[in-house]
């Protein structure tokens, strides 16, 4: 898979500009223009103003990404695609940690990319299917450390008798 990698530079000076998907240029126009008519269908639908500003925003990336692969329509876009997409962002790193993206940013173009695919069915009759599951890779390096039976014993005794002992008993 081609590895996309977008950098945005000021011209008036040399310092890194923050990554924003806002700034993906779409050639396709019928990619522009679902993007246009979806923002504006979640306005109508009442959706609050920062799903009605972040969604097309998360779907501007996608759609660059099918861009990417030489896919100008959607009617040639299928589940493999959408896959491929989320697997893509759980390797995409953040600029300021160089981490990958968290699993809530996954979810959040995840779930953007559903509601596309509702309005792409209920406006035009086209079916995204968009049943992908955002699987959380847990850190090698976080592996958790299991107390033994005398560690625990070890724990309550240390407690003392009064009520704030009680307590930590307790929890």
């Amino acid at each position: 898979m081609k590895d996309i990698q977008i950098t945005l530079e000021s011209e008036t000076s040399n310092s890194l500009q923050k990554y924003s998907n806002r700034n993906l240029e779409l050639n396709s126009d019928e990619f522009i223009q679902h993007l246009n008519e979806y923002e504006q269908w979640l306005r109508v639908l009442g959706y609050a103003d920062s799903t009605v500003y972040n969604f097309p925003a998360y779907l501007r990336a996608f759609l660059f990404f099918l861009e990417s692969k030489n896919i100008k329509s959607l009617c040639r876009v299928k589940h493999f695609h959408v896959r491929q997409f989320v697997n893509y962002l759980s390797q995409r790193l953040t600029d300021k940690r160089q981490k990958p993206l968290s699993r809530n940013y996954q979810l959040n173009y995840l779930n953007a990319l559903k509601r596309f695919s509702r309005y792409l069915l209920d406006c035009h009759g086209i079916v995204l299917d968009c049943s992908v599951q955002v699987i959380r890779k847990m850190p090698s390096e976080r592996e958790r450390a299991w107390l033994t039976k005398s560690q625990i014993v070890s724990l309550y005794n240390s407690c003392s008798d009064g009520i704030s002992g009680l307590m930590n008993r307790a929890i």
